[in-house]
C-alpha cells in the first residue's frame, strides 16, 4: 500500500471514530445548501450561509480566505466549513506542564463544509460580472456530533452582534453594571438566543481596556477625572511609586463648597474598590437640608499624617474665597481627631452622639446582658444617659452626671476613661454653643455610604469603574439639589403671616424649622421663657422660639436680617469667588518659562 492511500485509509478512520466518539447524527444536509443564487460577494454568500445553519443547530466559519481557483486561477474560492472544525492546539513547549481545564474544546474535527465560488455572469444589460456561488460535496454534508439544542451562552449563536456591542459600551458610559446590561440585552430582542453574564462582562472589560489603553486604572481614573474639570490631588509613594492618596472634587461640589462651607461633616466607608482601600467621604449642608458630597478621598490609612493630607486640601478649595468652616462633625477616628486639633485648633468639632450611645448601649450589655437592664441605664429620668448628655445648661449637667456616676459606677468609670475628655464634643450644654445646624450625628454621612454603595452595586470595583459610577451619583444629587434651591426661590408657600417677607427669599427648610419651634413655643405656653434658651438662634442662625412666639402676638413679621446668611443663600455659582483671578500672575510665568533655557523647561514640566 503507498504513502498516501494509507494517510487516506488512516483519515477515514479516524473520521469514523470521531464520528461515533462524538454522536454524529448521520444526517446530510447539503441539501439545505443547495442554491442557483449568485451573491455578489462572499460576506453575503457567507451571511446566507450561516442563516440556514443557525436555523438547523450549527454553525460556520470562514476556514479559508481567497484561495484561488485551480481551473481558473484569476477567481477565488472558500470554504464554510462547521465552527467545530479543527482540533485543540499542542503545547508550543512540551516542557512546561499544562495545567488541567475543566471544559474541553468545542473542537472535534467535524468535516462538514460547503464552498464558495467565484465564477462569471452576465446581468441583464449582458454586463459581465463576477458573482458567488454556493457548491456542496458528498463528503462534506455530514456532522461528526450533535447539533445544538439550546444556544442560549453560545459563541456563535448568542454572541454579541455590533449593534448589541455597542449598546454595551452605551450602557457603560452611563455606569450601568453588567447584570443589568445583560436584562437590558434581553429586554431588546427577547426571541434571540441570550449571552451568558461571561460574554456580557468580556464585552465589558474589553471596552474599557480599549478606553484605558496602554494606562493602569488608578492613573485613568485621574485622567478621566482631570477631563471632566475635577479639582484633583494626589500623592505617590516615594518607594514603589504608586498612587497612595487621591483628593477629588466635583467642579460643581466646589461650588456648593465655597457657598455653603458651614458645617462639613467627614466619614470613611470600606469595601468599595478591588484593593480594599478606605475611601472617605466630606460632605456639606445645603440650606435646603440636603447633604452633598465635597470630595472623596483615598488614603492608605487612617493616620494623623493622611487625614492631615486631606484637610490641607480640604482648605485649599476655600484659599480662594476668605470663608471658614464653622464646625466638623465626625465619629471617634484618633487619627482625625488629631488632625483637627493641629490644622483646626479654633475650629468645633463634635463627636458623633449616635455612635457614642451604640458604645455606650454596648458597654451596659457587656455588664448585664439583659435588655431592661440597658434601658434603665439609656433611659432612666433620673440618673439616665440620655438625660446627661441632653442638659442644656452647665449646672444641669454637672447635676445629672453625679446621678449618673452614683448609680452606675461602673458605667461612669468607662464614660470617664474613654469618653471624658471629649465632653464639650456631644453634650448638648457645650455643642448648643457652636453653629452646626443640628448635625449632631454623622447620621448625613451613613445615608451617604448607604446611597454611595447602591450606585457602585459591587464591593470588588477598579478604580476608573468606581470614578465613573461615583460621578453619575453625583450628576444626580446635584440635579436634585439645584431643584430644591429653585423651589425655594420661585415658590412661595402658603404659611404663617410671620414669614411672608421670607418668602422666596430664604430656603423652605429654614421657614419649616421656625414654624416648628412656633408649634413647641404654644405647647410650652407659660413656661417658653424658662425652656428657650434661645439655642435656635446660635446653632441655627435662625430667631428662636421665645422670639417668634413674640412676633406673632404682636403681629410683626421675621426680617430677611434675622435670618443667617447660609439661609439666605439660594444661589450658589460664583459665591465667594473672588473677582479678580491670577490669571495674570500665571501669564507672567508662562512668559518667563518661556523664556527659560530648554533643560529648564524640561525640568519645569517634569516637576508639573
Amino acid at each position: 500500500m503507498s504513502n498516501n492511500e494509507q494517510s487516506t485509509s488512516n483519515a477515514n478512520n479516524e473520521s469514523e471514530d470521531s464520528f461515533e466518539k462524538f454522536g454524529g447524527n448521520d444526517v446530510n444536509y447539503n441539501h439545505l445548501f443547495e442554491t442557483v443564487t449568485c451573491f455578489a460577494s462572499r460576506d453575503e454568500a457567507f451571511e446566507w450561509a450561516q442563516k440556514i445553519a443557525f436555523n438547523n443547530g450549527f454553525a460556520l466559519i470562514k476556514a479559508s480566505n481567497g484561495a484561488k481557483n485551480r481551473k481558473q486561477p484569476e477567481l477565488l474560492g472558500s470554504y464554510f466549513r462547521c465552527s467545530r472544525y479543527g482540533r485543540t492546539r499542542k503545547k508550543i513547549d512540551p516542557d512546561i506542564p499544562e495545567k488541567p481545564k475543566k471544559k474541553g474544546t468545542p473542537k472535534c474535527e467535524c468535516l462538514f463544509r460547503v464552498r464558495a465560488v467565484q465564477n462569471r455572469a452576465n446581468d441583464i444589460n449582458g454586463k459581465e460580472l463576477i458573482v458567488w456561488n454556493i457548491l456542496t460535496s458528498e463528503k462534506g454534508g455530514y456532522h461528526n456530533h450533535k447539533v445544538t439544542k439550546y444556544k442560549d451562552g453560545h459563541r456563535h449563536f448568542a454572541g454579541l452582534n455590533a449593534e448589541e456591542k455597542e449598546f454595551v459600551r452605551q450602557q457603560v458610559r452611563a455606569s450601568i453594571p453588567p447584570r443589568d446590561i445583560k436584562n437590558g440585552i434581553h429586554q431588546r430582542t427577547p426571541d434571540k438566543p441570550q449571552p451568558t453574564s461571561t460574554q456580557i462582562y468580556s464585552a465589558v472589560n474589553k471596552f474599557r481596556r480599549e478606553v484605558r489603553g496602554t494606562r493602569n486604572t488608578a492613573r485613568q481614573m485621574l485622567v478621566v477625572a482631570v477631563a471632566a474639570n475635577y479639582v484633583e490631588w494626589h500623592k505617590t509613594d516615594s518607594e514603589t511609586k504608586e498612587l497612595s492618596h487621591v483628593f477629588m472634587a466635583h467642579p460643581e461640589a466646589v461650588k456648593l463648597f465655597r457657598a455653603y462651607p458651614h458645617v462639613v461633616l467627614i466619614d470613611s466607608t470600606y469595601k468599595t474598590n478591588v484593593y480594599k482601600i478606605a475611601l472617605v467621604e466630606v460632605l456639606g449642608v445645603t440650606p435646603c437640608g440636603s447633604s452633598f458630597l465635597i470630595a472623596t478621598v483615598l488614603l492608605p490609612s487612617e493616620s494623623e499624617d493622611d487625614y492631615g493630607w486631606m484637610l490641607l486640601r480640604l482648605g485649599e478649595l476655600l484659599s480662594c474665597t476668605g470663608s471658614s468652616i464653622y464646625a466638623f462633625v465626625t465619629d471617634r477616628k484618633m487619627g482625625l481627631i488629631a488632625a483637627l486639633e493641629s490644622l483646626h485648633p479654633s475650629t468645633p468639632h463634635l463627636l458623633c452622639r449616635w455612635h457614642i450611645n451604640r458604645a455606650m448601649e454596648k458597654q451596659a450589655l457587656s455588664k448585664e446582658n439583659l435588655m431592661w437592664y440597658k434601658d434603665i441605664i439609656m433611659h432612666s429620668p433620673e440618673s439616665g444617659w440620655y438625660r446627661v448628655i441632653n442638659a442644656s445648661i452647665i449646672d444641669e449637667f454637672r447635676s445629672t452626671w453625679e446621678c449618673f456616676s452614683e448609680k452606675w459606677e461602673e458605667m461612669a468609670l468607662y464614660v470617664i476613661s474613654t469618653w471624658g475628655k471629649y465632653r464639650k464634643k456631644f453634650v448638648n450644654c457645650y455643642t448648643n454653643q457652636y453653629f452646626h445646624l443640628g448635625n449632631t450625628a454623622t447620621s448625613r454621612v451613613e445615608s451617604s455610604h448607604s446611597l454611595l454603595k447602591a450606585w457602585l452595586k459591587s464591593n470588588n470595583l477598579n478604580f476608573d469603574t468606581m470614578w465613573f459610577r461615583i460621578h453619575s451619583m453625583l450628576e444626580a444629587q446635584h440635579s436634585k439639589i439645584r431643584y430644591e434651591l429653585e423651589v425655594s426661590r420661585s415658590r412661595p408657600r402658603n404659611g404663617d403671616r410671620v414669614f411672608s417677607l421670607l418668602q422666596g427669599n430664604v430656603s423652605i427648610n429654614a421657614i419649616e424649622i421656625m414654624e416648628e419651634e412656633i408649634k413647641r413655643g404654644i405647647e410650652l405656653g407659660n413656661v417658653l421663657e424658662e425652656h428657650c434658651g434661645c439655642v435656635l438662634r446660635v446653632t441655627h442662625g435662625l430667631p428662636c422660639t421665645c422670639a417668634l412666639i413674640q412676633l406673632q402676638r404682636t403681629g410683626k413679621r421675621v426680617h430677611i436680617e434675622d435670618v443667617h446668611a447660609f439661609w439666605r443663600t439660594l444661589e450658589y455659582d460664583n459665591v465667594g469667588v473672588p473677582p479678580k483671578t491670577d490669571d495674570d500672575e500665571l501669564e507672567k510665568l508662562f512668559e518667563e518659562a518661556r523664556a527659560c533655557d530648554p533643560a529648564k523647561k524640561r525640568v519645569i514640566i517634569e516637576k508639573l
